[in-house]
C-alpha cells in the first residue's frame, strides 16, 4: 500500500460497521474497511497500482479528483476496473465479457460486447470519465455471471476478467489456480443439474440461446 483515504470522510460506518473480533470476551481486534492505493508488478514486470476497498457511500466528487491526480502524478498510462452482472447465460459456456469506455478509440482495440442500456452507475464509471478528461485511456470490463447463482463465487468470470485484462491492456497474471476452480465448480453445478428436470430444461434453453448469440 502507497496511499490510504481517510476513511471518515468516505465510509459510512452505519451500512459497513467494522467487524469486532470478540474471544471469550476478550476484544482483541476491530477491523475498519480500508480504500487504498497499492503497487506492484504483474507476470512480465509492468508497474501496477490497484485502487481497491469499498465504494465510497460519500464525496464522490472529490474522491474521483483526487484519484485522478494521483493518477497524474504517478504517471499512470492507462487504467482499467472489473466488474460482473447477472445475465441469463449457463455456466456450461466461457464467461462473456462487455465493455465501456468513454472513448472510441478504446472500444476499437478490443472485441468485447457493446451494450446500449442506462443503469445505475458505480464510482467506477466515475473515475473511468475522469481518467479520459485527463487523458488516460480508461475502459470498463464486465463479466455476465449465470443469473441462478450470482450470489456465489464465480471463478469462470474472474477467469474471463482476467483474460480480458490482458487483451485490453497487456497486463498478465496467474490464473491457473482459479481455472482449476472452474472445473471443479462445473462439475459440481453439473450434478446439481442432473438432480433436477426442471433446472435441466431450463439450462438446455440458455445453451441455446447463447449458441445462438455466438452466430
Amino acid at each position: 500500500p502507497i496511499v490510504e483515504f481517510d476513511d471518515d470522510t468516505y465510509v459510512d460506518f452505519r451500512a459497513r460497521r467494522p467487524v469486532m473480533e470478540l474471544r471469550e470476551g476478550l476484544h482483541s481486534v476491530l477491523h475498519w474497511e480500508r480504500i487504498l492505493v497499492s503497487v506492484g508488478r504483474d507476470q512480465t514486470g509492468h508497474d501496477l497500482l490497484i485502487l481497491h476497498g469499498p465504494e465510497p457511500d460519500m464525496a464522490w466528487h472529490r474522491f474521483t479528483r483526487i484519484v485522478g491526480e494521483l493518477a497524474t502524478e504517478l504517471g499512470v498510462r492507462q487504467m482499467a476496473h472489473l466488474g460482473a452482472y447477472p445475465f441469463a447465460v449457463p455456466h456450461t459456456r466461457p464467461a462473456r465479457l462487455s465493455v465501456s469506455s468513454p472513448s472510441a478509440d478504446v472500444l476499437a482495440r478490443v472485441s468485447f460486447l457493446r451494450s446500449t442500456i442506462d443503469v445505475p452507475a458505480g464510482i467506477s464509471a466515475s473515475i473511468e470519465r475522469e481518467m479520459h478528461d485527463r487523458d488516460i485511456p480508461s475502459l470498463g470490463i464486465w463479466a455476465q455471471v449465470p443469473h441462478y447463482i450470482s450470489q456465489m463465487p464465480y471463478p469462470s468470470a474472474s477467469v474471463a476478467l482476467l483474460d480480458g485484462l490482458r487483451e485490453a491492456t497487456g497486463l498478465v497474471f496467474d490464473a491457473a489456480q482459479l481455472r482449476a476452480a472452474v472445473i471443479a465448480q462445473g462439475r459440481r453445478l453439473d450434478q446439481l443439474v442432473a438432480n433436477n428436470p426442471e433446472h435441466e430444461s431450463m439450462l438446455h434453453q440458455l445453451e441455446q440461446l447463447y449458441d445462438a448469440g455466438d452466430d
